[in-house]
């Protein structure tokens, strides 16, 4: 099986509302992602929001 190519697009597709989307945008920079990984058939990383550590 073919995974989907993971786009924005398809991201913000499961956004429940304008605003959830939105705020996805503001955290989707480049810069707000210290840590990125994509291990086989995954994703994660860090993601620094309004706090001093990135979650």
């Amino acid at each position: 099986m073919t995974p989907t190519p993971l786009t924005a697009d398809a991201v913000l597709a499961l956004a429940p509302d304008a605003a959830s989307a939105q705020a996805a945008r503001r955290l989707a920079a480049p810069g707000n992602w210290p840590t990125l990984n994509a291990p086989a058939g995954s994703l994660w990383g860090e993601c620094q929001g309004s706090g001093r550590t990135p979650i």
